[in-house]
């Protein structure tokens, strides 16, 4: 219950330093008057609150809960210790505190609420020996321009709560690492490779700053799975050697995570990033995918998946790695439900792919994936079927007769050969779309604009979301 109470709150081990004056509670023992004590230590209570209260707008219900959780807290000198770590996380955030007429304004207070309410423990820091050291240190060896540090800060204010030598320099050495041997290198010079280096590492931490804040062993887990996904990628292969100039020339898929979508690395190995990948390479892709403890080998339809041969799914990650970061059941099964009842994929009975039914598409790239199904695929399909039906009806009309137009969009179950392209209907932005399929663009985002709040809070859609329960596309519109 102890070792419980001590992991909730480590203030529990403070018994000298913060929060504690010299023999703080011996010195009633020691002939000091108690009630007068007592009085001071009140005082001292009184003022920090105030001053959260009054001075930086937290309400009184996070004073109370920082009094329940945090009590040291009210027990630091205000003039000491709680104003000069607020000046210097407001000089961090981007403000000059320096000034003799510097007030606080609306903005600065919600920031600096914010943080002391999610991370009271800072306070405990002294500025000039651990605060400006740890962020003078994040600043140098990621690179940060001061406009950066701010955007570091405010995200992870955490950060500056980790010892350098014992969390910050073993995690940004290892990432560095991880970028250095995992990025394809450029022609040029060492320090050419090296600049590259910093510059992506900079890019990781702006991307995502939290990954700072997780542990190496939590770290080398993640690196080490996406290892594998790399080592099955090219196992088997007949010319070892030429495979292994590609996939030098190519990186490592740990690197390339890590830089264009670092915060798949925070997400848990178990419960996230394994699932997604046993759906997204046996189910969707047909890709062997790495042994896994948490794998559902019970799994029949899993055991006796048709593997394609020689399906790479380190390349369809590599393509667009923010994948991950997508969850399974709120944007990936949706998304592919949207395709299923388009006619680009068919879905069994249990909700799992089966092979592709469109010629022109073998595969579901992890782009179309993750493209919007909100902002993108259900405004673009729902627009294409009223042209359709529009066009249809001049046809009819038409008694020359018109050639039929390029793509149809088919009911589900017919052929699907003529269905608009994915690179056109997910993958393209809206000018080239409508350009393309010869729409007109200012229509169309009218349309677009109509029709997206209509079509997130549709009724049907909101069953589908919860049920899995396809949407009748024709259906909705009536």
């Amino acid at each position: 219950m102890i070792y419980e109470a001590v992991g909730r709150n480590t203030d529990l081990l403070l018994v000298r330093g913060v929060g504690y004056a010299s023999g703080g509670w011996e010195e009633e023992e020691e002939g000091e008057d108690g009630d007068d004590s007592r009085e001071r230590k009140e005082s001292v209570k009184c003022a920090v609150e105030t001053y959260l209260e009054m001075e930086l707008g937290i309400s009184v219900t996070s004073v109370a809960k920082l009094k329940k959780h945090h009590p040291t807290l009210f027990q630091l000198s205000l003039t000491n210790k709680v104003k000069p770590v607020v000046n210097f996380m407001s000089s961090l955030l981007g403000y000059d505190v320096s000034s003799s007429t510097f007030t606080m304004q609306p903005k600065q207070k919600k920031q600096v609420s914010k943080l002391i309410t999610n991370h009271p423990m800072l306070f405990q820091l002294d500025v000039a020996s651990n605060l400006e050291p740890t962020a003078r240190f994040l600043q140098t060896c990621c690179d940060l321009s001061n406009k950066e540090l701010s955007t570091v800060i405010a995200s992870t204010p955490g950060a500056l709560g980790l010892s350098v030598e014992n969390n910050l320099k073993p995690t940004i050495q290892f990432l560095t690492n991880v970028i250095r041997e995992g990025v394809p290198s450029k022609p040029g010079g060492d320090s050419n490779g090296e600049d590259a280096t910093i510059a992506k590492l900079r890019k990781c931490i702006l991307k995502h700053p939290q990954i700072l804040a997780l542990s190496l062993l939590n770290l080398r887990a993640k690196m080490d799975y996406f290892d594998e996904i790399d080592e099955l990628s090219h196992a088997g292969d007949e010319n070892e050697e030429d495979d292994d100039k590609e996939h030098d020339n190519k990186g490592s898929l740990a690197a390339r995570i890590l830089v264009s979508a670092p915060s798949a690395y925070s997400l848990s190995l178990k419960d996230n990033i394994v699932p997604k990948i046993e759906f997204l390479g046996k189910h969707l892709w047909r890709c062997p995918v790495p042994a896994s403890p948490w794998a559902e080998d019970n799994d029949e339809s899993i055991d006796s998946c048709d593997v394609t041969t020689g399906c790479s799914l380190s390349e369809r990650l590599r393509e667009y790695p923010q994948i991950l970061t997508l969850s399974l059941d709120g944007n990936i099964r949706p998304t592919l439900s949207f395709y299923n009842m388009t006619g680009y994929i068919e879905i069994d009975g249990h909700g799992l792919p089966q092979k592709p039914v469109s010629h022109h598409q073998p595969f579901i790239r992890s782009r179309y994936i993750a493209t919007s199904l909100y902002n993108r695929l259900l405004p673009r399909w729902h627009y294409l079927l009223e042209e359709q039906d529009r066009k249809q009806q001049l046809l009819n009309s038409d008694e020359s007769g018109t050639a039929t137009p390029k793509y149809i969009i088919t009911p589900a179950g017919e052929d699907s050969t003529h269905l608009p392209p994915l690179h056109l209907l997910a993958g393209a932005g809206d000018e080239v779309f409508c350009r393309q399929m010869k729409l007109s663009l200012t229509d169309y985002l009218a349309f677009k604009e109509e029709a997206t709040p209509r079509l997130k809070f549709n009724t049907q859609f909101d069953m589908w979301l919860k049920t899995g329960r396809p949407i009748d596309l024709v259906a909705s519109r009536d």
